[in-house]
């Protein structure tokens, strides 16, 4: 119960420092695992730290007037309370004791469900679950007393790798899934001849948007996808080269 309302209040005061764009409660937070850090291992006047890894869910009100600019938010399911629900990858490394820490949380924006602030601060390699020694660089952050706070955000991270995600409601009308075209950018990070448009696994998780029809030509030609190269737009054809 101790935890449970730690977790909460770290998260509301997450959610409170961006009230002014959109409004959610938070209504619960389950824990799926606690475990010592380095075998609790002291970092300093701070002492030991506990890795927090679990789910946090929240509800929104798709009335509330801070809530009309969320995209399609009219059209996610609600539940019993007329409210919109869904639910985030939630991670935390906290003091043991939180006497010992200093009384404040860092709230990490995740880049595509990557840690970045023990890299930034603690001069550690980028790493998903933080395990090792080396993992957790020169111990700045914790050897200050920090508490360090990770949510899911993004719908389309992959489950993989120890990547963190936020899973979204679907957008319905009348009942239905919604179609239609969706578009997207990519820049390859080495330079090949060709590219495939179907390994954006490694970027996101293409399972998010599944074709209509995958037996259909409009999704498996290479003619139905449109480029924009060099800020030279082309049109890919089968059997001719890019312009």
């Amino acid at each position: 119960m101790g935890i449970l309302r730690f977790g909460c209040a770290l998260i509301a005061a997450a959610v409170a420092c961006a009230s002014y764009c959109a409004q959610a409660e938070v209504t619960r937070i389950e824990i799926a695992s606690r475990t010592d850090i380095l075998g609790g291992k002291p970092f300093g006047a701070a002492g030991a730290y506990e890795k927090i890894v679990g789910r946090v869910f929240f509800s929104v009100d798709p009335m509330h007037p801070r809530n009309k600019a969320i995209v399609d938010l009219d059209k996610a399911p609600r539940d019993a309370a007329g409210r919109v629900t869904f639910s985030a990858d939630l991670y935390v490394l906290a003091p043991k004791d939180a006497a010992r820490g200093n009384g404040a949380a860092l709230f990490d924006v995740l880049n595509r469900g990557r840690k970045n602030i023990i890299r930034d601060f603690n001069r550690a390699p980028a790493v998903p679950d933080p395990t090792a020694e080396a993992d957790f660089g020169d111990g700045f952050l914790m050897r200050q007393g920090y508490t360090l706070v990770w949510v899911g955000w993004q719908f389309d991270i992959p489950r993989r790798g120890g990547l963190m995600a936020l899973d979204a409601p679907p957008a319905l009308d009348q009942g239905k899934a919604i179609t239609g075209r969706v578009s997207t950018t990519f820049t390859p990070n080495t330079a090949e001849p060709t590219y495939a448009l179907d390994d954006m696994g490694r970027y996101a998780d293409t399972t998010r948007y599944p074709p209509l029809d995958p037996a259909s030509w409009r999704t498996r030609s290479p003619c139905a996808m449109a480029f924009l190269v060099r800020h030279k737009p082309f049109r890919a054809t089968s059997g001719s080269s890019a312009a």
